[in-house]
């Protein structure tokens, strides 16, 4: 009798670390579609990216965008190795679980200054919009950092079943975790309500491509990094003790560079098309130079302003 019941223990310890690896191969295999997601969108976009972007000068826009679109890659090494390196232990998955923690931090983070920037515009460089929104997020990324670092101390791996499938699985060992997608979540609904607040009054007055897009951008973009930040953080929350927990997380860093970028790219086209159908002998180069900057002029005031700031910011 003493038998059969070790027996049924062992083999539900068993059938319970075969359902975590199952688990473990399905968050890994999500990986690898965020990275085809990112791969996919730099190919369809490369043509624009190169006129729009490398083919003009170094600017404060041209650093952000590089940032935003290719820190991904840097994460997707680190996490592919994390997932596919079949020679990791259960002590050295912990060095590349950390690197893949903070740069999707990081990479985040600089893709809510293309959204704090694009705000700032919108709301014509008000200061105050500036102030705050810059210091909500210097105030999220001192608590990010700080309950993260208590986080990665915490994180311990269990042992694979079959290491050649799924080398690291681990195991959070606290839910403060969710704290940091909290604060992603806050920061861009604050975004969304200040964009919907401007738009809602202006949007019947805006006449120019430029101006357009700018809140276009802002209703769609904003709405689904959002959307995907609350599903990050309710899957988070109801999976915490399971490898889904983390199935959300590389998805929502792939759109934010997505997202990010395509604001950047979207704005330097309307800026383009709006310049060459009002001066069309005059090259591009020269526009991306700011030595035309005072001769741009629209219908409407609204519009014209809100131009006006974005070529001063690029």
């Amino acid at each position: 009798m003493i038998g059969l019941n070790i027996f049924a223990v062992i083999n539900t310890d068993f059938v319970g670390s075969l359902e975590v690896l199952q688990e473990a191969v399905n968050v890994k295999y999500s990986f690898v579609i965020g990275v085809m997601l990112l791969v996919y969108d730099v190919v369809i976009n490369l043509t624009c990216e190169i006129e729009l972007i490398w083919m003009c000068r170094w600017s404060l826009g041209k650093i952000i965008y590089i940032l935003a679109r290719y820190c991904g890659f840097v994460d997707a090494v680190v996490i592919l190795y994390y997932s596919f390196s079949a020679n990791l232990t259960t002590e050295s998955c912990h060095m590349p679980f950390v690197i893949a923690v903070w740069c999707i931090t990081f990479g985040i983070e600089i893709c809510h200054c293309v959204l704090i920037v694009r705000t700032f515009v919108i709301w014509e460089r008000n200061m105050l919009v500036l102030a705050y929104t810059c210091l909500f997020q210097l105030t999220g990324i001192v608590v990010k950092v700080i309950v993260i670092s208590r986080m990665i101390k915490k994180v311990t791996f269990t042992p694979s079943l079959m290491p050649s499938l799924c080398a690291c699985i681990p195991s959070l060992g606290t839910d403060t975790v969710l704290i940091v997608f909290c604060i992603d979540v806050v920061f861009e609904f604050q975004i969304l309500i200040l964009s919907l607040y401007k738009g809602f009054f202006r949007w019947k007055l805006l006449s120019t491509p430029l101006a357009r897009t700018l809140y276009r951008d802002g209703f769609i973009y904003f709405a689904v990094l959002f959307c995907i930040s609350v599903t990050n953080t309710f899957v988070n929350r109801l999976l915490f003790s399971t490898p889904y927990s983390m199935i959300v997380i590389i998805i929502q860093r792939v759109f934010h560079s997505i997202l990010a970028s395509r604001i950047i790219i979207n704005l330097r086209s309307a800026v383009s098309e709006r310049f060459e159908s009002q001066f069309p002998t005059i090259s591009m180069a020269v526009f991306q130079n700011g030595q035309t900057q005072s001769d741009v002029t629209t219908g409407q005031h609204i519009s014209g302003s809100i131009e006006h700031h974005m070529y001063q910011l690029d």
